[in-house]
Formats: C-alpha cells, sequence, structure tokens
C-alpha cells in the first residue's frame, strides 16, 4: 500500500509540472505575439493563477451522468475567445450550418415550407472536440487566412 501512496503522489507531482509547463507556453506565446494580439491585451490575456480545467457531471437522459469540463480558469481561456473572436472579424468567417442557439435556428428555417407530417430532428454528437482531426483543421485554418489576405508571417503562428 505504501508503494501506492508514493506512485500516486508522484504521479500528481508529474500532473503539475506538466500543467506549470504547459501555462509556462503559454504565457510565453501571449507575450511573443506580434500580429495576433495587441500589446495592450497581453496582460489581459494572461491569466494570473490558473487551475487545470475542472471536470463535472450533469444529469441526461439515459446515462447517469453528462460530463461538462469548465475551462474558465485555464490558461488557454482568454485567449481561445480572442483568438476566436479575432478569426471571426479579420476572416469574416461564418460557418455555414451551425447556430448559436434556439432562436437562431427558429430565425433560419421559419420561412421554409415544410411538407406536412414531417419531423424536426435533432442530433446529439458525441465527444465532438475530441475527435476533430488537428492537421485537417490547421490547415483549413490556413487556407481561410490566405483567403482572407492575412500575412505569411501571421499564418505561420497558427502552424506547430
Amino acid at each position: 500500500m505504501k508503494n501506492k501512496i508514493v506512485t500516486d503522489s508522484q504521479n500528481l507531482i508529474t500532473v503539475r509540472d506538466r500543467f506549470r509547463c504547459k501555462d509556462h507556453q503559454v504565457r510565453n506565446r501571449i507575450k511573443s505575439s506580434e500580429f495576433v494580439i495587441d500589446p495592450r491585451q497581453k496582460k489581459y490575456l494572461t491569466v494570473m493563477n490558473p487551475i487545470p480545467p475542472r471536470i463535472y457531471g450533469l444529469p441526461k437522459e439515459g446515462t447517469p451522468l453528462r460530463p461538462i469540463v469548465s475551462y474558465i480558469s485555464s490558461p488557454t481561456y482568454r485567449l481561445c475567445k480572442h483568438l476566436d473572436y479575432w478569426f471571426k472579424m479579420t476572416t469574416n468567417f461564418r460557418p455555414a450550418y451551425s447556430v448559436k442557439n434556439t432562436t437562431e435556428l427558429i430565425d433560419k428555417i421559419k420561412n421554409f415550407n415544410i411538407p406536412p407530417n414531417s419531423i424536426l430532428v435533432s442530433f446529439d454528437v458525441q465527444s465532438l472536440y475530441p475527435r476533430v482531426p488537428l492537421t485537417p483543421t490547421l490547415q483549413r485554418i490556413d487556407e481561410i487566412l490566405l483567403e482572407s489576405n492575412i500575412s505569411i508571417a501571421t499564418r505561420n503562428l497558427f502552424h506547430f
């Protein structure tokens, strides 16, 4: 039993070290950004005293719990929101097949001529984000930036 505790505490130290390393990488990327992040925004985008994302569960029909991961205090939270906004404003990117909420869905379909006896169907995607392939996603981001005449120096920021 004693060895099990040592192993667990060693793993805990490893996880903490990996988190600190990732936080350090994010901070360095924010500091070194010259094209996407305005110098006045750098302090705001750096999360002080970040914590690892927290997981909790919400009840869902047919399953005991629906896992939810909260990233609000993680090192990348504000940076991700900023990059999302920057990308949309810089490229005028608007996904053709997505809606923000029920109100937007109603606005999009209210003028459709729906045949009688039709049934509106909604699909729930399981584990969407962990299954998004990274390489094709980054390639598509690069294509959209290129189509928007974004400089090669800025586009290279999105290559890892």
